[in-house]
């Protein structure tokens, strides 16, 4: 059953989920408008990417039938056929290779789809294996870390923007980026223009670019793209330096301040503010500022913890807020419970007790390992090498650079589950067509509990798949019950992989039904009918959740310490720094990108014509763009938005650890 005309509906292709109002004639999707009624969007207009989704949902490009590939060249074949030889292939690889032989690669739409992830989670746990790669987890796994060692348990924390007195916004945090992770779609502009005029609340971005935003603010600060992990730990080692915390609640709600000062000797504010290319005072300064002011959040967006330093960065945010009674605390950092708590399930997977990637030797977390580990564990050899790899709605071949990409040559099997062709589907052994988000209902579990709100919403199908497309949940039932994993070889304990093969066959909407009676009786009859969702206003902001057995906060844990000791000296400057993360607008997946010419942005001072044609080029790769001039860049940096052209991959250096490096490279530009 579709939507009617102009039914409420909320946006599925990022994480704002926008609410809106769609036009749905017989079964097409037509157009979209703004929902003014939405309590988190306000009415925003739909974004230039959604207003794409009616014409890719009918894009001829997309897999229609499931696809096999025989003598390089994908053929039709039925559902049946293409499960059956799965399974067959997949069983043969786990009985050789063991549980590991498998793998997952699970897409950035997934948390936006509740009913496939816990599928996937549980097909993955299900089935044994430890590499469960997650593209989601590579944004905020350094997050969720930093918050284990600190709290004790992997919290989602959101920053309080609309009560703050002094706000930083750093690494792409603003409207242009969508806000950043777990806080997309929000109305934080609104929230900060109403309190920088009701209360003189104050406003610093910290930017490689002077956006719209950050003209409007009170201060800009240029910095050098990649280094804002540097940037927070320079703020950090200013306050500890001068003192500048509040020591009751130091003293009351936290451990470790005297081992803190002493770690932080080797980074004074000095080395950081080399690395970042910025003045020291004006990093001291605003530390000051920060531990003065009545209320204080630093906002990360997207790039902040992108790269090898994301831990670093991330411990020293939290541990800045904790050392300013700024953590689990109004006006600073908050821990959301949400409509449906997630405290539980994640305390019931702790990280100190989870399966160890080989390559890394780090444990899962929530049952997942960042993406960026994907390449290091395809590189491995020996007894227990990762053979098979399943793609769920997601292009973990396109998401990397040339030298990463050429890892996947080692699989044995590569199966896509694939809404738009992409650079997975030109490799796979297998193509299988999935419904696209606006085809499938759906009810926002988890992506809404990330937000700033208690709001539970209902996404009804709007519009009729093309071909033999089918639910991503349905596909990965089918595929498990063709692998149909024996008791051995688990690389989790044994509760937890007879829950996760019960998961991985059930009826999933039953279990739907069943979180929304414990969430509240009338979330039912309320997600029915329109408007389809259940909102209990904004969330509570003093919530105080440690985990830790002292019940305090750890200022100084052991992750903190190692990841200080890795920290590399600052490196030398270069003539120009390369950005790719600054703009997430591109879409994402090929139909809903409006792809052109590579076009690199230059600050007019950089010596390039407006129009020209260049070659651009990092230790990995090159390819030509044309030059678009742009005095809001800083004179050092070269921007090239790997969201809006991914030919831009081609610059990428290989993943370190579990971490693409989206910015900081050094890079070259001539005329072609």
């Amino acid at each position: 059953m579709f939507a009617a005309m102009h039914d409420t509906t909320t946006c599925r292709l990022c994480e704002s989920a926008c609410g809106l109002l769609a036009h749905v004639e017989d079964g097409v999707l037509r157009d979209l408008f703004p929902d003014p009624s939405d309590p988190v969007t306000g009415g925003a207009a739909p974004c230039a990417i959604a207003h794409r989704a009616p014409a890719a949902l009918r894009a001829p490009s997309r897999p229609q039938r499931p696809m096999r590939r025989v003598n390089g060249a994908l053929q039709p074949v039925s559902w049946e056929e293409a499960i059956r030889e799965i399974g067959s292939k997949l069983r043969s690889i786990r009985a050789e290779e063991g549980a590991d032989g498998l793998g997952l690669w699970l897409g950035e739409g997934l948390p936006r789809a509740p009913l496939a992830m816990v599928r996937a989670l549980a097909v993955g746990v299900g089935s044994g294996t430890r590499r469960i790669f997650s593209a989601p987890m590579e944004l905020l796994g350094p997050r969720l870390r930093a918050a284990q060692a600190v709290l004790g348990h992997p919290a989602f924390l959101l920053s309080d923007l609309g009560r703050a007195h002094f706000v930083v916004l750093i690494g792409g945090a603003g409207p242009e980026a969508g806000w950043g992770p777990g806080q997309a779609g929000g109305r934080a502009l609104e929230e900060l223009r109403h309190s920088r005029k009701t209360k003189g609340t104050k406003v610093v971005v910290v930017d490689a670019e002077k956006t719209p935003l950050a003209a409007e603010m009170d201060q800009h600060v240029a910095v050098r793209p990649g280094s804002e992990p540097f940037f927070i730990l320079g703020m950090l080692s200013a306050a500890v330096k001068g003192d500048w915390r509040d020591k009751q609640f130091v003293r009351d709600y936290t451990e470790g301040w005297d081992r803190l000062a002493a770690a932080l000797e080797a980074w004074p504010v000095e080395r950081c503010a080399e690395r970042c290319g910025v003045a020291p005072a004006v990093i001291s300064g605003l530390a000051l500022k920060f531990g003065r002011a009545a209320m204080s959040v630093l906002h990360p967006g997207w790039s902040a913890f992108q790269g090898p330093h994301g831990e670093l960065g991330a411990w020293a945010w939290l541990c800045l807020h904790a050392i300013t009674a700024n953590l689990l605390r109004p006006g600073g950092l908050y821990d959301h419970r949400g409509v449906l708590d997630l405290h539980l399930p994640m305390s019931l997977v702790p990280a100190a007790e989870a399966p160890r990637l080989r390559s890394t030797d780090r444990p899962l977390l929530a049952l997942q390992a960042p993406a960026g580990a994907l390449p290091a564990e395809l590189r491995l050899s020996g007894a227990g090498r990762l053979r098979a790899l399943i793609a769920v709605e997601g292009d973990p071949v396109g998401h990397f650079g040339p030298s990463d990409q050429a890892a996947f040559d080692g699989l044995d099997l590569l199966i896509s589950l694939s809404r738009s062709p992409s650079p997975t589907d030109d490799r796979a052994d297998w193509v299988l067509p999935v419904l696209h988000p606006w085809e499938r209902a759906d009810i926002e579990l988890f992506s809404a509990a990330l937000l700033p709100r208690d709001l539970l919403r209902s996404a009804p199908a709007l519009s009729r798949p093309p071909g033999e497309q089918r639910a991503v949940e349905d596909v990965l039932h089918d595929i498990f019950a063709a692998l149909h994993p024996g008791p051995r070889g688990s690389s989790f304990g044994l509760p937890l992989t007879l829950a996760a093969r019960a998961l991985a066959t059930a009826d999933l909407a039953a279990w739907q039904r069943r979180a929304l009676d414990l969430a509240d009786e009338a979330a039912q009859a309320a997600l029915g009918a329109e408007p389809f969702r259940f909102d209990r206003g904004a969330s509570d902001r003093s919530l105080w959740r440690v985990s830790h057995p002292s019940g305090r906060l750890q200022l100084l844990p052991a992750e903190a310490r190692a990841a200080l000791l890795a920290a590399e000296p600052p490196a030398p400057p270069a003539a120009l720094t390369l950005r790719m993360s600054g703009r997430a607008a591109g879409g994402p997946d090929a139909l809903h990108r409006a792809e052109g010419p590579a076009v690199v942005r230059l600050h007019p001072k950089a010596g390039q014509a407006e129009g020209a044609r260049v070659r651009v080029w990092t230790a990995e790769g090159g390819l030509e763009a044309a030059v678009k001039l742009d005095a809001s860049l800083a004179e050092d940096v070269l921007d090239l938005s790997i969201f809006a052209h991914p030919a831009a991959r081609a610059l990428l250096p290989a993943a370190s650890g579990e971490a693409r490096c989206l910015d900081g490279a050094p890079v070259s530009v001539a005329l072609a």
